[in-house]
């Protein structure tokens, strides 16, 4: 069976295709350093880059059952940095590269991929949360975006 740490690093992989996407990791990456911040989290030229954790977990059963049946569902985040550029289209690349990486999660998470066998189900990928968010040492100020996907990754008679 796949682990967490396999779901993220698909994802993180799925994400990596995206055409014009910057640096994508599948974890978080605390920044406190501001030559870290350049090296690891600029593309291009600008601040572009992905982090892929586990937001949470539910667990779903039938109680009834001996042994009791059990699966967990965890949701996977994706966060999404891009440093804005009032004088360009910033938010209108934003815009397009979120919804690649709804389309490239969703492409790759249904039947029968399930993240290359990664997850057992899948529910549809979300767009949680578009905002402003400041990052790193330097406090680059960022469109930001949360998508999420809620996938199986075990049962209890797995």
């Amino acid at each position: 069976m796949a682990t967490l740490k396999d779901v993220k690093a698909r994802i993180a992989t799925v994400l990596q295709t995206v055409p014009g996407i910057g640096r994508v990791y599948a974890r978080m990456r605390p920044v406190n350093l501001q030559s870290v911040e350049i090296s690891d989290f600029v593309a291009d030229g600008v601040l572009n880059c992905c982090f892929v954790q586990r937001g949470s977990a539910d667990f779903e059963g039938k109680g009834g059952d001996t042994p009791p049946l059990v699966s967990q569902w965890d949701v996977i985040s994706v966060h999404a940095f891009y440093a804005v550029q009032d004088s360009s289209s910033s938010e209108d690349i934003f815009d397009l590269l979120v919804d690649q990486m709804l389309w490239a999660i969703l492409t790759d998470s249904v039947y029968p991929k399930f993240l290359a066998q990664t997850v057992k189900r899948s529910r549809v990928p979300k767009l949680k949360t578009v905002d402003f968010r400041r990052f790193g040492p330097s406090a680059v100020l960022c469109h930001h975006a949360e998508i999420t996907i809620q996938v199986m990754t075990q049962t209890s008679n797995s």
